[in-house]
């Protein structure tokens, strides 16, 4: 399986406290580790987006892995530390 764009984007009450990038981080420590976990994931991909991006109303939050200005955000920092084969 390989798993493609996953953040979280939706608005809503499971997934608003998820939509910041402290939201994202959680998210994205809790996710990452049961994707390595499992023998049927063979490749998975961040969906980056940043909160200002999207001219569509139903997609909001923040989950930029890199700046505009070419630097890691704090998001992409934390998507740096991940390991093959589940460690961090």
């Amino acid at each position: 399986l390989w798993l493609t764009e996953f953040a979280c984007a939706e608005s809503g009450t499971l997934s608003s406290p998820r939509l910041s990038m402290s939201g994202q981080m959680a998210f994205m420590k809790e996710a990452i580790p049961l994707l390595e976990a499992d023998a049927d994931v063979e490749k998975y991909a961040w969906f980056s987006y940043f909160e200002d991006q999207w001219l569509y109303s139903d997609v909001a939050g923040d989950a930029g892995l890199v700046n505009s200005d070419g630097t890691l955000s704090e998001l992409g920092k934390l998507y740096e530390t991940f390991l093959p084969g589940g460690g961090v």
